[in-house]
C-alpha cells in the first residue's frame, strides 16, 4: 500500500469539508463566530507511550481520546483534528487498516470531530503519531490553569488510578491479589481508550476557575493549576476516588499507602482536576448528578505553593515522585 492510497481509501472518508477531501496541501477553517478556537497537540512513540508492536485501533483511539481530554479540561467543544503518522516497517496494510477504524470509532463517538489534514510517512524507528486538535468555546471562556485563588475547593471527575492498572496488566498480565473481571475491563478501558470528560464542559464554564486533564498524574498536574495560578494546594488522599477494584488491589498490598500514592502520582487517568469557590459546590453537585459524572472534592487552595498530600490521620505524606516526567 502505498501513501496515498493510504489516504484515498483509509484516511479520506474521514476528512471533513475542511480537509478539501485530503487532496490539497492543507486545510480551510473558518472560526465560528463569537468563539475563540482552542488547540493542543500530544505525541505518542511505541515503547514509550504504548507498548512495542501496538499499532492499531487502539493506538489511534487513544491518541484522539487522549488529546480529547485536553479540550474537555478547557471546556471546548472538538471540531477536528490534524494527524501525523510516522509508520514503521513492521506496520503492515492491515494494521494501517485497523488503525484508520480506530480514528472513525472516536470521530463516531464524539461528533462532530472530523479529520482536517496531516502528514504520513515511513520511518526505520519505533511508531510516532502526533494528533493535533481543533476546539472552540464561547469567546473568553475557555478554562484555564492560571485562575485559581486562596481558600477554593478542589475537585476531580471520575475515578483515579485505573488507567496505571490498566497498563500494569497490559505489561505484566499478573496482578496480585487477582481482580474481578469487571475490574479488569474497567482497568483496560481506561487504559486503552480513556473517556474525555467532554460533557461537563458547559458546567466547568459555569463553575471551575482553573482545571487541567489528569495525564502526567494527580498530583503532578494539581501541582500545574497551583503553580500557575501562585497558590499552594492541600490534597486529602482519603477523599480521593478509587473505584472498588483499584481500592481492593491498593488494600492487598504491603503497603497500602505506598500503593495508593503510587495511584495518585502515577498519569494516564485523564480526568479532570479543578478548583472552584467554595460558594459553587451546591452547583457542582447538581451539575454531577445532572450529567451522571461522579465529582468529588479532594482538598483545597491555600497561601504558598506546592503540593500537600495528608493521609488517613491528617499527616503529610512524603511524595518523592509527583507524576510522569517527559524528560
Amino acid at each position: 500500500m502505498t501513501e496515498f492510497d493510504f489516504i484515498r481509501d483509509h484516511l479520506a472518508p474521514l476528512a471533513g469539508p475542511e480537509g478539501l477531501g485530503l487532496t490539497d496541501d492543507a486545510a480551510r477553517l473558518t472560526p465560528p463566530a463569537g468563539h475563540d478556537l482552542v488547540l493542543t497537540k500530544d505525541t505518542l512513540v511505541e515503547g514509550v507511550h504504548f507498548p512495542n508492536g501496538m499499532y492499531g485501533a487502539d493506538v489511534a483511539e487513544r491518541l484522539l481520546r487522549t488529546n480529547l481530554s485536553d479540550l474537555a479540561a478547557k471546556g471546548a467543544t472538538p471540531m477536528g483534528y490534524m494527524l501525523s503518522l510516522a509508520i514503521p516497517p513492521l506496520m503492515n496494510d492491515v494494521m494501517m487498516a485497523a488503525f484508520a477504524k480506530g480514528l472513525a470509532a472516536v470521530q463516531d463517538s464524539f461528533p462532530p470531530l472530523k479529520l482536517y489534514g496531516g502528514d504520513t510517512v515511513r520511518i526505520a524507528g519505533p511508531m510516532v503519531v502526533t494528533a493535533t486538535l481543533i476546539g472552540k468555546v464561547a469567546s473568553g471562556q475557555m478554562v484555564t490553569r492560571s485562575g485559581a485563588s486562596i481558600d477554593e475547593d478542589v475537585w476531580v471527575s471520575g475515578h483515579i488510578g485505573e488507567g496505571y492498572m490498566g497498563l500494569l496488566h497490559v505489561l505484566s498480565k499478573r496482578i496480585d491479589p487477582p481482580p474481578t473481571g469487571e475490574a479488569l475491563w474497567r482497568w483496560e478501558e481506561a487504559y486503552l481508550r480513556p473517556e474525555p470528560r467532554l460533557s461537563i464542559g458547559g458546567l466547568l464554564r459555569k463553575v471551575a476557575s482553573a482545571a487541567a486533564d489528569v495525564s502526567d498524574g494527580l498530583v503532578a498536574d494539581a501541582g500545574h493549576i497551583a503553580e500557575a495560578s501562585g497558590v499552594g494546594m492541600t490534597l486529602r488522599l482519603p477523599d480521593i476516588p478509587f473505584s472498588n477494584g483499584t481500592f481492593i488491589w491498593a488494600n492487598g498490598q504491603a503497603d497500602r499507602q505506598a500503593a495508593k500514592t503510587k495511584l495518585i502520582t502515577a498519569g494516564d487517568d485523564y480526568e479532570i482536576v479543578f478548583t472552584a469557590p467554595k460558594s459553587r459546590r451546591d452547583l457542582i453537585a447538581l451539575g454531577a448528578s445532572e450529567l451522571g459524572v461522579a465529582l468529588s472534592r479532594i482538598g483545597y487552595t491555600r497561601k504558598g505553593n506546592g503540593i500537600t498530600v495528608l493521609d488517613y490521620a491528617d499527616d503529610i505524606i512524603p511524595i518523592i515522585s509527583k507524576g510522569y516526567e517527559h524528560f
